[in-house]
């Protein structure tokens, strides 16, 4: 107070304190900070370049195994099958489902010692160069029920393995048994056929591939199906086939495999997974050279119903 006092003792004003605005139009611009945007150099940068097939499977391991590859080339599409238990691939005829992705995912399975089924309808247009490295049977609509039944009872000798040993699952054996993949192609053409034909017998595959989808990761049997028409699928085939990798479909089909995109995919070679795209490596042109690499099929049948093929008597049944 005395050294606010002026001669004639009265007191001064206290000192004006200027406001906000007036503050902010007197303090000082902010420093532009360098390297805090990217610049026209880093915005222009080039995608990285797509992987070549042989770097794909040299760079795979049993629990990643690289499928695909996002368009501008900066995400993989993986897959843990032991994770995934079931896949299933579908698309219109033409747009790589077996040729891109099956083959890759099957030259995987090999590789990471699976035993691997394949049940080929199409008189082995597509799978037969395979038979010396996987377990290869022709099919149709007559042996498509004997042939799962085969599947369900490695299932169940498997089983009643893990319950006898107190087991989780083979896993968790001593002396666990081989992995095994299962590949049906044209897993739905096949089911239509047998439902028109003996629908007995197709409520029983349709109740033995329930079981198996259920149940089967205790027993480290896997199913990979290969189809152009989900519509003939069951709703439990649907939900069980956990990884759905959804090429170009057809108008409203993709709704079917909550892929309401399929349709706008390109005509060949690149495929939908969890709602994002990626594009397939074309298998068939290295075939060959895949197979070379890998090792020969070793093992017992697990299948063994199919046709032994004569070529002066035609596809006789086994």
């Amino acid at each position: 107070d005395q050294a606010r006092m002026n001669a004639n003792g009265a007191m001064s004003q206290m000192p004006r304190i200027p406001n906000l605005r007036q503050l902010e139009a007197k303090a000082p611009a902010q420093p532009r900070i360098i390297g805090a945007e990217p610049s026209p150099v880093e915005r222009q940068l080039p995608a990285p370049p797509p992987l070549a097939l042989p770097d794909v499977i040299r760079q795979s391991t049993p629990e990643r195994w690289i499928i695909g590859q996002s368009p501008d080339n900066r995400t993989l599409a993986t897959l843990n099958l032991r994770q995934s238990i079931h896949v299933g691939i579908v698309g219109a005829s033409g747009t790589g489902k077996s040729k891109s992705l099956g083959y890759l995912i099957v030259a995987h399975a090999i590789r990471s010692g699976y035993h691997v089924v394949i049940l080929d309808p199409k008189g082995g247009a597509d799978w037969r160069p395979w038979a010396k490295h996987a377990e290869w049977h022709a099919a149709d609509y007559g042996t498509f029920a004997d042939q799962v039944r085969g599947v369900e009872a490695e299932h169940d000798r498997r089983y009643l393995t893990v319950q006898r040993a107190e087991a989780t699952d083979v896993m968790a054996l001593p002396n666990p048994p081989q992995p095994v993949l299962v590949v049906v192609e044209e897993y739905g053409d096949l089911i239509d056929q047998l439902r028109k034909a003996r629908a007995g017998d197709a409520t029983k595959v349709d109740a033995m591939l329930d079981r198996l989808l259920r149940l089967s990761r205790m027993t480290d049997i896997h199913l990979l199906l290969i189809d152009q028409y989900p519509e003939h699928w069951s709703n439990q085939v649907m939900a069980g086939t956990k990884a759905k990798a959804v090429f170009q479909l057809g108008p409203n089909q993709g709704a079917k495999v909550r892929e309401y995109q399929a349709d706008q995919l390109p005509d060949v070679g690149r495929y939908l997974l969890k709602g994002k795209e990626y594009n397939a490596w074309h298998a068939a042109p290295d075939l060959a050279a895949i197979l070379r690499g890998l090792p020969a099929r070793q093992g017992t049948d697990v299948v063994g119903v199919g046709y032994t093929v004569d070529r002066s008597a035609g596809d006789v049944p086994r």
